[in-house]
């Protein structure tokens, strides 16, 4: 015969029902909070923003890709020190020996010598 749970089992049944159910209900909102969308509009930036790190070969030439706010061209003078690759392991890190405009909104950097393979990014 069927019989009917205690209250104290329906209380402790219902307590852990929201208890699972309150974290998905807190995502779904933070994620309305967020927006629909997770991309950087260049409307809503005031400065170049690297798009692409492109190495040309073993060459050491890398060309550095920026988008910037109502297309304006990317403009020196750049120092070597603020554009680099880098490796899994920080001691891969290697700045280039120099810099020159490449287009509007690129630049190429000029890399010597060195475990050029060993690089699997870049950065500014």
């Amino acid at each position: 015969m069927f019989r009917f749970p205690k209250r104290g089992s329906v209380a402790r049944l219902a307590v852990g029902l929201v208890a699972l159910g309150a974290p998905f209900l807190g995502a779904s909102v933070a994620q309305g909070a967020l927006g629909t969308t997770n991309t950087l509009s260049l409307a809503s930036i005031n400065r170049p923003v690297l798009t692409s790190v492109t190495a040309t070969g073993d060459t050491g030439l890398v060309s550095y890709c920026f988008a910037t706010p109502s297309g304006l061209a990317v403009t020196g003078p750049y120092a070597t020190t603020d554009f680099w690759l880098g490796g899994y392991d920080d001691s891969f890190r290697q700045e280039p020996v120099s810099l020159s405009q490449e287009s509007n909104n690129c630049v190429q950097a000029t890399f010597g010598t060195g475990q050029r393979t060993q690089y699997s990014y870049g950065g500014v």
